[in-house]
Parts: C-alpha cells; structure tokens; sequence
C-alpha cells in the first residue's frame, strides 16, 4: 500500500498503473480519441528550430507550454497565436483583443494540411509549420522532439514525462499546475499536487439518468419556461407563486428557514434564475422569462445541459484572485469525499500564493467558497443539501464529478 501523502509516489503509480487504495487508470490523454492525428510541426525562430511530433487534440495552451520546454525559455513575456488574421491568446486578453480563447482551440483546427502554418508570438516569434500527419496510436506520446539544430533532445524528452507536464497534457488546467510550480517544496504544493493527481484516478462516469437526475432544477426551469414563457412582476421579478413552486425544486431550497415570498428575499432561488439568465438559458422579454435558443437545445439533449452548467461552474475564465480561488474551490470540490471541503486551506493556499487584501490581510476562510459565490453556488444544486452553514456544505456525487469536468479541458 502506498502511503496517500507521498505524492512522488502516488504520481510514479499513476504513470505505471500500480494498485492503490482505489483502482487507477493511466491519465486521462493517454489513449487518444477517435481521429486524432499526430502532427509533425516544425518550429523555428531566425536560425534555431525544432520538429515536434504532437497530438492534434492538443489545445494552443498546451502548445504554448511545450514551445517554451522545447526553447528552453523561462515563460517571463506576454505570448499569443497568430493564423492568418485570427488572434488565439490567454482568456484574459480575450475582451481587450478581440481574439479567441488559446484554452479552447485546439492545434489541429488550425493546422490542418501540410505546408500550413501558425505563428507564435513571444518575445521571439516562431513560426510553426506543418509538415506532416498521420494517425495517432494509444501508443503515441502526445509530444516528442525529434530533431533539434542545437539541442539535447533527451533531457527535453524528459521534461515532456514530469509529472507536472503529465498532468498538463492530460488536460488539467495549466492554471493550477503553475501553482503547484510556484509552490514548489513547500507543505502546501505536496498537497496541492496530490489532489491534481487524485483528479487523474479513474472513476465511473455518471449515467445519463444521474446526471438527468443531477439537472433536475435546470430543466425543471426550462421546460416551466415552454413557449409561453414565466410571468414577471412589474419589477421584473417571479412571481410568489411560481417562488414557492421553485423552492420545492431546488437543492439548497431544503434547508431554508426563512418564509418564501417575494424573489428579491429568498436568494437560493433570485440566484438561480439569475445564473440561468448569464449562462444564456434564459431571457427576459416582454414581461417574461423566455427559453433561449441555447436553452431549448440543452432541454433536448443532456449532454449540452451538463456541458452550459460546467462552464458556469468554472465561469472566472480571467486569471487574477477570483480565478484562483475558484479553482482551488474546484479542485477541493472534485476531490473531497463525504466532508466539507477544507475552506482554511483553500485560504491558506491563496495567502502563500501572494494574494491579500486591500488593508494587507489575508484571504479568510470565512470569506472563500461561500455558497453565493461560484463554483460553489452552481455545486450545491446538483444533490442533496444538508445544511445551510456553508462550512458543512457536502459535495454530492454529482458534484464533485462535475467540478472534475470543469477543471479538466474537454478532449
């Protein structure tokens, strides 16, 4: 038996598919999925380069970090993709540029035929140039330098096996791995890493009748919406009526000591329908609350539903403190099993990751993972709710295997 604080080692049995207290798979992007092709991209800056040999799924993020493993560059300068007219840059940038999201891109919709090209833009622009492709096996790496004009492809093949990078390629946000990085040898990041390595343990999906089960207050709104839509107050709010026929759906609901009236005063329910108006499920017309497009789509098929509310869960697509601290909320969401999730080491983590507030103190645990804030606001409707205080908020299976899905990019 392997000791669960010993990350070292629970990271060298997940690579070499050894029994834990729990059955382990290799990680998640080491059987490629249908179609995936390895690409052979050559990346070249004046007169150094590198051919790299990487799978199509692959998304820009990734790439950017193997370009800068492959240059042996410190990651120190602003960086984005370039096609063409078409900007692919970080998700902060996004509103300001005017470009896509680098997360959500993967390389092999843009590289698509041979002689085709992308350009990487850092403080030395490198232009990557496909030169070929071919079907990717389960036994592919998803990256290997084969030829470099001035390097030793050994140790940067090696590099390619850490285990932080094991876990980058296997789609866990990048965001987290460079907190681990950034608290390297300290007590905090043996512990961070080894919830990223427990997110790797594979587990049994949900069926589609527990997450249908799971979504129940999603649809609920949904199909109540119809074609008629809700009726809203002069003030643009539900209704009592429709409140308290709300209230009987909703998770958080359960616990709910106070009367059920007005919308403004019963907050489970005001957030709600609020968020389902921001994921774009829902819209106010007319005096109405009317089904979107996007929400008739999700009503119809499971799949989208579970896919609109994940991304609401992981909303904070902005780095800075509150995409800190939603995925750290995630991560300890997605790996805490029958207990509240542990506040005062989510805070403590912010505090040794450099964040204070205005006045110098630290995050406090009181002030984090509150259950109006997100992801943790999303999670406590999907399953039982068994009590109110947001320090003993219990995480349903439904929830911590959403809260999985939100924190690793889809393949």
């Amino acid at each position: 038996m392997i000791d669960p604080e010993d990350v070292d080692a629970r990271f060298a049995a997940l690579v070499a598919d050894a029994t834990l207290d729990h059955p382990v798979t290799p990680p998640i992007r080491s059987a490629a999925p249908r179609g995936t092709r390895i690409l052979v991209v050559r990346a070249a800056h004046d007169e150094v380069w590198r051919e790299i040999e990487m799978r199509s799924d692959l998304t820009l993020d990734i790439v950017h970090e193997i370009l800068q493993v492959a240059f042996a560059w410190p990651d120190l300068h602003p960086h984005l993709f370039e096609s063409g007219e078409q900007l692919y840059i970080v998700d902060d940038e996004v509103e300001h540029l005017g470009g896509l999201s680098e997360r959500r891109m993967h390389l092999g919709a843009v590289l698509t035929a041979a002689g085709d090209q992308l350009q990487y833009r850092y403080e030395d622009d490198v232009i990557l140039t496909l030169v070929g492709a071919h079907p990717a096996t389960d036994e592919d790496p998803a990256v290997l330098v084969t030829s470099a004009s001035d390097a030793d492809l050994g140790a940067i093949n090696e590099a390619f096996r850490s285990e932080l990078f094991s876990l980058l390629l296997a789609g866990v946000d990048s965001r987290l791995i460079n907190m681990v990085d950034r608290l390297h040898e300290t007590e905090l990041g043996h512990r961070l890493a080894w919830r990223l390595a427990d997110l790797l343990v594979d587990r049994p999906e949900l069926t589609a009748d527990e997450r249908a089960q799971a979504l129940t207050p999603y649809r609920w709104f949904l199909e109540r919406a119809g074609t008629e839509g809700i009726e809203l107050t002069a003030a643009g709010y539900l209704k009592p009526s429709f409140v308290q026929e709300a209230a009987a759906i909703l998770p958080s609901m359960r616990t709910w000591i106070f009367g059920i009236h007005r919308e403004a005063d019963v907050h489970p329910v005001l957030f709600f329908r609020q968020e389902m108006q921001r994921i774009g499920l829902l819209r106010k017309h007319r005096g109405r609350l009317l089904r979107t497009r996007k929400g008739a789509a999700a009503l119809r098929d499971p799949d989208r539903l579970w896919t609109a509310v994940t991304d609401s869960a992981s909303a904070y697509r902005l780095d800075g403190y509150p995409a800190d601290e939603v995925l750290l909320t995630l991560l300890h969401a997605a790996t805490t099993h029958g207990t509240p999730i542990d506040r005062a080491a989510i805070a403590e983590t912010l505090t040794e990751l450099g964040w204070r507030h205005a006045d110098g103190r630290p995050p406090q645990s009181h002030l984090v993972g509150l259950p109006s804030h997100l992801p943790m606001f999303v999670l406590r409707e999907l399953g039982e709710v068994t009590s109110t205080a947001s320090s003993k908020l219990v995480m349903s299976p439904a929830a911590r295997a959403l809260a999985r899905d939100a924190l690793i990019a889809p393949q």
